[in-house]
């Protein structure tokens, strides 16, 4: 899933000119090939049994700005409507974030709606996040091809439609004058691209060792910004679109597991345990 939660932090936190970052560490993949079963789904792979919750260890590394954190997903229900079976999945961080010097501690709690769609397909919207004094919320699904797609090689293309509003004084502050109207969200339109992260291999994390899993790598391809003026656009847009043209995850599942590994520019997830 694309890092958004990180959105919040990529906006407030300083973009110095030439700034640097520092780039995540590649997982550790033996030499051994891995392939799913003939005829796998995301029901598989997807997400973990409802009731199960797992631990990560969350990195998170952009201009100006350090995050170390714990971060727990459970999967808490699920339904089913006739656009397929929907997942609801909790997540809590707790860590501390670090800028300029200063150290603040986070607990921050979120949920993640799995959709699993009877094509085949995976949905994923998160609920609203607040980071970093900026509330994101999704307005509909980032959107995983079927595995069969994914292992065919060929990419896929999609939009998310977001909405950006400042939630901190400080942050009002520095947004209004850069909006058309004070009383409405900065609208985002990001374009992304997925492909399969190939070859596929075993991947060795603190949690164990996982040799049945499929692995997909998603590259921000543009974004556009809303209800801001046209100098404020071109601002906004500049320093959104340096960030994202450097964004790049790969994110790793288990079967009957869900997320076991999500590796990207600015953000590092690596399983600790499930129970």
């Amino acid at each position: 899933m694309i890092g958004l939660s990180c959105l919040g932090l990529l906006v407030a936190s300083p973009v110095a000119s030439g700034a640097t970052h520092d780039t995540a560490t590649s997982p550790q993949h033996r030499s051994t090939m891995s392939k799913p079963a003939k005829g796998a789904d995301w029901m598989q792979y997807g997400v973990a049994k409802v009731g199960t919750s797992c631990v990560y260890s969350l990195h998170v590394s952009v201009p100006n700005l350090t995050e170390k954190a714990t971060f727990t997903r459970r999967a808490v229900s699920e339904t089913t409507s006739t656009r397929g079976l929907s997942i609801l999945v909790a997540e809590r961080e707790r860590g501390a974030i670090t800028t300029s010097g200063t150290t603040t501690h986070v607990d921050v709690s979120n949920t993640v709606t799995y959709l699993f769609r009877k094509d085949g397909t995976l949905g994923l919207r998160p609920g609203a996040t607040t980071s970093g004094g900026l509330q994101l919320s999704t307005v509909n699904y980032e959107n995983i091809p079927a595995v069969a797609s994914l292992a065919s090689g060929r990419p896929f293309h999609g939009v998310i439609k977001a909405q950006l509003t400042p939630t901190s004084s400080a942050m009002k502050k520095a947004f209004d004058p850069m909006l058309l109207d004070v009383a409405s969200p900065i609208s985002l339109s990001i374009s992304y691209r997925v492909t399969n992260a190939k070859p596929l291999f075993v991947v060795t994390l603190p949690a164990g060792r996982f040799s049945d899993v499929i692995g997909y790598q998603i590259k921000i391809t543009g974004l556009t910004t809303g209800n801001v003026t046209r100098a404020a656009q071109g601002q906004l847009g500049a320093s959104l679109q340096g960030l994202y043209a450097r964004f790049d995850q790969t994110i790793f599942h288990a079967k009957n597991i869900g997320m076991i590994e999500d590796v990207g520019t600015f953000m590092t997830k690596k399983l600790l345990h499930c129970s």
